[in-house]
């Protein structure tokens, strides 16, 4: 169910994704790809709000605590609340010693509307030999650089 849901997710079948989600929340309702993909889905039918409840009940978890904030700020970026991921992102220029995939960084880029950085980010993803690169195609946070041309060659440059 979960691999279904995020499937669902990629395919921008939100309303399915959100089903298939909620069904996999019923018998454990601290599934964190479930409630990833149920409040990504919830952000991408503009319902942001609604997306912050869902992943509220993460936010506590000892389990999930760096991914759970990292993922809290992309969801109050994309309800208007910026400030928490550009400290995100300042915080990941600043550390020399812990790593942050440049993936994760262009995702941010993409959603506070900064397409130049995101696709150099985008750009030290492929030179890193990023595993995440496997969903440049199909991420939807990254669907307004599409056209651009950097995107373009990134995508040729890779086979896909």
């Amino acid at each position: 169910a979960p691999m279904l849901a995020q499937i669902y997710y990629y395919e921008r079948r939100y309303d399915r994704a959100m089903a298939a989600a909620r069904r996999l929340l019923d018998v454990d309702h601290k599934n964190y790809l479930a409630r990833w993909v149920l409040a990504s889905s919830l952000t991408q039918l503009g319902r942001s709000q609604d997306a912050l409840e869902e992943w509220r009940p993460l936010l506590p978890s000892a389990e999930y605590t760096e991914a759970a904030t990292r993922q809290w700020a992309f969801f109050k970026a994309r309800a208007g609340d910026t400030a928490d991921l550009q400290t995100y992102i300042q915080s990941c220029a600043a550390k020399h010693s812990t790593y942050c995939s440049p993936w994760v960084v262009a995702q941010a880029y993409a959603v506070l509307g900064d397409h130049p950085n995101c696709l150099r980010y985008l750009r030290d993803s492929v030179t890193c030999h990023d595993p995440d690169l496997v969903s440049l195609r199909w991420e939807p946070l990254l669907d307004p650089v599409r056209q651009e041309p950097e995107y373009q060659a990134i995508i040729h440059e890779l086979g896909f």
